[in-house]
């Protein structure tokens, strides 16, 4: 199999050396890729082997076998200081059982009463944004805050305090500094070992972060939990609470209480802390990059704001779900920002039993690297990769690439299942930012998507800040006039 030098035992440590040393992990990753792509290529370290995936076909096949769900103790373990063993990071019996416990509290049904709250807190952001009119911005943290609050009030439906709202803005203003870590563990090997790792700085914020979110969700799960209970001894009827669509706390406390459900209430815990790391980070980073490209997109920017214009209406007071539906262009931006920008540049499983891949075989034990980056920016699947067209995901288009080389939310079993919520968080945001502003371009001398600088933290990332400068539109329009 393809690949750089390997030595006995120590493998390619040269390119580990790389990894944990090189300014921009994704960058080094992907020199060391190139000259083998698209073939099976392969890293190698202490005996394990790390098989890279770059063809569409052969995504397919890993990502739609039920074998091959497991996530490796490489990236997914170091996270579990945070996450613990959610569903983001667990495996085997306790991994399916809980996603199929939490799945429902992601159906339409559900995500329909979602909408006001989401304009409620999104259109808080106008008011933080005010405060940065005409200066470069990266809007990520204002979003951020916003996406941790929306969901404290939908997936949990939770009111928030005071206490709350403080251990929110400690939480965002560190999550970067968090992640950045964890990846730095990742990809170096004299981090793996965790009598090691725990004697570093890393860790002792690792810790102090894990500890303000558990102490925030615990609060959260305390005063459902209290409320389910008070409705019960109330309730008439034979099931708790008295919601019809019921958020994913709801859910799993109900059917915890009724005795439906194999959880204790310190899974529910690590459950609610998980969906709330992935909501809070994934949204904000998707708006802020499709904003930086409607900056430098003028013609874009006035389709997507047309098309908010004719769906929410002026005097509207109230959104729902299907107006947010109807933003059937702005899906296609926000696809076509998520093949160029994939939140997730690498996903990993591991090889449980021997297999082949491309006539290759591929022992037990193997990690395997699918490299997701690499097929979205593909030219043999995409025509002009690397120009942002959003009409590439027109309906009649469908059939133009691979299905396998357009991975935004993974695929198979372990696809994103807080998929349609995001999606919600990422157009609310849009929509909200653009009604009140308009976009321009950063003093920072980048004229194209196609040059934005991106590095990965487990997931991508814009180096410096994806910054834009934002005018109220009727200051702009006024300025024209």
């Amino acid at each position: 199999m393809a690949g750089p030098v390997s030595m006995p035992v120590i493998g390619t440590v040269f390119q580990w050396y790389a990894l944990a040393t090189q300014k921009n992990c994704l960058q080094t990753m992907q020199a060391i890729i190139e000259p083998h792509w698209p073939q099976l290529s392969r890293l190698s370290l202490l005996n394990r082997l790390y098989v890279i995936v770059n063809d569409a076909d052969h995504l397919e096949k890993v990502l739609r076998d039920r074998d091959l769900t497991t996530k490796p103790w490489f990236f997914y373990g170091p996270l579990k200081g945070v996450l613990k063993d959610g569903i983001f990071t667990n495996n085997g019996s306790t991994w399916e059982a809980h996603r199929t416990a939490i799945t429902p509290a992601f159906h339409r049904q559900v995500l329909e009463g979602y909408a006001e709250i989401l304009k409620e807190e999104s259109l808080k952001i106008t008011n933080d944004i005010s405060n940065f009119i005409g200066t470069d911005l990266d809007c990520r943290e204002i979003m951020t805050r916003c996406t941790s609050l929306i969901s404290v009030r939908t997936m949990f439906s939770s009111s928030i305090d005071k206490e709350d709202q403080t251990d929110v803005d400690e939480l965002v203003e560190e999550i970067d500094r968090i992640v950045t870590n964890i990846n730095q563990r990742s990809v170096n090997p004299l981090l793996w070992p965790d009598w090691i790792y725990e004697r570093t700085q890393m860790y002792q914020k690792e810790i102090e972060f894990g500890g303000k979110a558990t102490k925030l969700i615990e609060r959260i799960v305390h005063r459902k939990t209290t409320e389910i209970n008070q409705r019960a001894t109330w309730s008439q009827t034979a099931k708790l609470g008295c919601k019809d669509k019921k958020s994913l706390l709801d859910m799993l406390v109900e059917r915890k209480l009724m005795g439906e459900l194999d959880m204790t209430a310190e899974d529910i815990l690590i459950e609610a802390t998980t969906m709330f790391g992935s909501a809070i980070h994934t949204p904000p980073l998707t708006a802020t990059f499709i904003l930086k490209v409607l900056s430098l997109r003028p013609d874009i920017q006035e389709r997507v704001y047309a098309e908010i214009c004719n769906v929410f209406h002026e005097e509207q007071k109230e959104w729902s779900y299907d107006d947010l539906s109807r933003l059937q262009y702005m899906d296609r931006v926000i696809n076509e920002a998520l093949r160029m920008f994939p939140v997730a540049p690498f996903i990993l499983r591991e090889v449980k039993k021997d297999m082949e891949i491309d006539n290759k075989h591929i022992p037990a034990g193997t990690v395997l690297m699918l490299n997701l980056m690499g097929v979205h920016r593909s030219a043999r699947y995409h025509k002009n990769p690397l120009h942002f067209d959003p009409d590439r995901f027109l309906p009649e288009r469908a059939g133009d690439f691979h299905p396998y080389s357009f991975l935004p939310f993974s695929s198979g079993p372990r696809n994103c299942v807080g998929q349609p919520l995001a999606w919600m968080m990422v157009k609310t945001l849009l929509v909200t930012t653009l009604r009140a502003f308009e976009i321009f371009p950063a003093a920072d001398g980048v004229t194209d998507p196609s040059q934005f600088e991106v590095n990965m933290d487990l997931m991508i990332n814009y180096v410096g800040g994806a910054k834009v400068r934002l005018v109220p539109r009727k200051a702009s329009l006024a300025a024209r006039e």
